[in-house]
């Protein structure tokens, strides 16, 4: 069946209007249960609830030094649990909604930050959709871990309207 997308809409994929990054990786010596001084938090799956990025009960902090400048989180990026035993949870998505340079995301984790002139928030509305977690559970498979291979994120379908349509669907959305 032939995708029938309104005039002037493209398809493209993530792969060509965002970039993914990757979270930090840290040894047991490194993460502490408490905020010290030049600590990063670090948002782990358990932080990632429907949409939005919530405060854990079970904080993990390392040393701001292990954290490369661009995990710091970002207004409107997109977190996604990328690796879980559970296939319920992979895929999940939540959107920041702030800057932060004291909070970066784990290594189970991955964040994707749309490019400009894309309206951020259109972005952010597409890993809620039903789509998007069935396309990603279809693909996230494994034996006893599911994970998320960038590549299956890079390579999905994603309508993308003329950047006024953009911001006319996010403030129906936003309502």
């Amino acid at each position: 069946m032939e995708k029938q997308l309104p005039k002037n809409w493209v398809e493209t994929s993530p792969l060509q209007i965002s970039k993914i990054i990757r979270g930090v990786s840290y040894g047991k010596t490194d993460a502490f249960q408490v905020e010290f001084d030049n600590s990063c938090l670090i948002l782990r799956g358990g932080n990632i609830q429907d949409g939005e990025i919530i405060d854990g009960k079970d904080n993990v902090y390392v040393p701001l030094d292990l954290i490369k400048k661009e995990q710091f989180i970002q207004e409107h990026d997109v977190v996604i649990v990328g690796s879980t035993g559970s296939k319920n949870l992979i895929g999940k998505a939540a959107t920041s909604l702030y800057n932060s340079d004291k909070i970066s995301f784990g290594a189970f984790l991955m964040n994707i930050r749309a490019s400009e002139p894309i309206n951020k928030r259109y972005f952010s509305y597409y890993f809620q959709t039903n789509y998007y977690r069935e396309a990603i559970r279809n693909l996230a498979g494994g034996v006893n871990i599911n994970n998320i291979r960038k590549e299956y994120i890079e390579n999905l379908y994603f309508p993308l309207p003329p950047l006024a349509e953009q911001n006319r669907i996010v403030a129906k959305l936003d309502t």
